[in-house]
């Protein structure tokens, strides 16, 4: 098994091991399209001693008239703001993978909400995950060579939405004393689109 590439969307958020904090290494908050991003910075866990343990992480990522805003609890920026447009949005997928044994990557208390404007304040149509839906990839107490993902894909019934909000608890895992690789474990959100620009 490969982990999947996703592609064909319109934004992409995604929270990963990076080089947790270190600012000369690879970020490890990104927000974009598959061609560019903005970044942010985040130390996911300050002591490897024990094991490298983000513990669940709060985030919120938000599509509308204003752009695209991804907002990782504790990191710096508070939010990544990316400039794009769209037309209507279609649909969300929840990725969380792992390259590697011991290790897991998690997602819970899902919440995607579509709305018709960008001024609305009350959902169109909402997803609420429990915790059987929400994606998790975990190889803990398996060998190398090993890697794990899970998908979802939620799409609303009716048209015409607009504007879009995920909210989200991630947890990047791994039992190794050393900092997995960058894109070791991670989790994203792809948001599926008819234009994009």
């Amino acid at each position: 098994m490969s982990i999947t590439d996703v592609s064909g969307f319109c934004i992409s958020a995604k929270a990963r091991v990076g080089s947790n904090g270190n600012v000369l290494g690879a970020a490890e908050c990104l927000t974009g399209k598959a061609t560019d991003v903005a970044t942010g910075r985040k130390t996911w866990d300050s002591n490897l001693a024990d094991g490298f343990d983000s513990g669940w992480v709060s985030v919120l990522l938000t599509l509308d008239a204003n752009g695209v805003k991804w907002e990782v609890n504790g990191a710096s920026p508070t939010h990544i703001d990316y400039s794009a447009s769209w037309g209507e949005i279609l649909s969300v997928t929840l990725q969380a993978a792992v390259d590697g044994a011991n290790r897991k990557g998690s997602l819970r208390n899902v919440k995607i909400e579509f709305f018709t404007n960008s001024s609305d304040t009350v959902a169109g149509e909402i997803f609420d995950l429990d915790a059987a839906t929400a994606p998790v990839a975990n190889t803990m107490g398996l060998s190398n060579p090993i890697d794990a993902e899970q998908i979802a894909e939620f799409g609303p019934d009716g048209s015409g939405y607009k504007k879009l909000r995920v909210t989200a608890q991630v947890r990047l895992e791994s039992t190794g004393t050393n900092l997995p690789g960058s894109e070791a474990i991670f989790a994203a959100i792809y948001v599926f689109t008819n234009t994009c620009s």
